[in-house]
């Protein structure tokens, strides 16, 4: 009898990949969910289908997080854009930030293709803020509804998920604005808002602590360049008298206070100017670092060994 083998646990947790070329749309999707009047369901596959396969990674769910690089490569073109929804949580307002500093997407010099109706420039001017054209697609899509609309809201959808294409309708523009209350216009507050960061309360926190986290680092770096250079002369890194009325308070602040100097007239963080639970300078640090010091250098003999053997001299004895 033939033994039918069984996945490893392990499969269950692995991320599941799908090929765009032979992927069967699922009815319970929310792109084909008929959620959106507006929403043309064939288009939609068409859609998918142009944009399929591994030419555009922004095509397909973003599982991971994305580098500075995936950022400034996300399409411009608002035919070609994922849903916000399908990045990474702490993504968001980066790509948020990223698209408000391109703006909307109104290309200028373009020529769009002329059926019965077409698309006309002038809509730019008259909705400037938020209105955008797709070339691939040659649909129009709200700027501001992509970045900021709640996904519970209800109306507008056309603009944001397949795009608007009915250009015998332009008065279709004015109905997505809407009144005071419509998603559109709280998604344009929430707009304003974010744009209005840089002076909150939140956004200083936000920078205080990146600066905090760079001058600790800077700290951090000088005091493992002094202990590396103590260890690598085999010198003693305490001195008899450390306080700060000692003339010299030891090898290794002395040398901290040398690196100090050097960084007074650069962005750097003097090392003394710091909360004094914070200097990074204290006996136990010293053995930290030092102790890491000594599991890397083991390592490192370990994989020179590579299995072979070796003898330890100790007391001028051989063991």
């Amino acid at each position: 009898m033939k033994r039918i083998s069984t996945p490893t646990i392990t499969s269950f947790f692995a991320k599941r990949q799908c090929n765009d070329d032979t992927h069967t749309p699922n009815p319970t999707d929310s792109t084909l969910s008929g959620d959106d009047p507006e929403t043309n369901i064939d288009e939609l596959i068409d859609g998918e289908t142009e944009l399929g396969g591994s030419s555009n990674p922004f095509t397909s769910p973003i599982l991971d997080r994305l580098s500075d690089f995936d950022v400034i490569s996300l399409p411009k073109d608002p035919g070609l854009r994922r849903k916000l929804t399908d990045f990474h949580i702490n993504d968001r307002d980066m790509i948020r930030r990223e698209y408000i500093r391109r703006g909307p997407c109104q290309p200028s010099n373009y020529t769009f293709p002329k059926t019965k109706r077409n698309f006309v420039r002038k809509w730019f001017e008259k909705y400037k803020p938020w209105l955008e054209y797709s070339i691939e697609k040659d649909a129009a899509y709200c700027f501001v509804c992509y970045l900021f609309k709640n996904d519970s809201a209800c109306g507008g959808d056309a603009f944001v998920n397949g795009g608007f294409r009915t250009w015998s309708k332009s008065s279709a523009f004015d109905k997505h604005v809407g009144n005071h209350m419509s998603a559109h216009n709280n998604a344009m507050k929430n707009f304003d808002i974010f744009n209005k960061q840089k002076s909150s309360i939140a956004c200083c926190f936000e920078k205080f602590t990146n600066e905090a986290k760079s001058d600790y680092r800077i700290r951090l770096e000088n005091s493992i360049e002094a202990l590396r250079f103590i260890c690598l002369q085999g010198l003693a890194s305490r001195g008899h008298d450390e306080s700060g009325k000692s003339l010299n308070q030891g090898n290794y602040l002395e040398l901290v206070k040398i690196f100090t100097k050097r960084d007074e007239n650069t962005p750097r963080a003097p090392v003394l100017k710091v909360p004094g639970n914070c200097t990074l300078t204290s006996p136990d640090i010293q053995r930290d670092i030092i102790s890491v010091f000594a599991k890397e250098t083991t390592k490192k003999i370990i994989e020179e060994l590579d299995g072979g053997f070796f003898g330890i001299l100790a007391d001028e004895s051989l063991i």
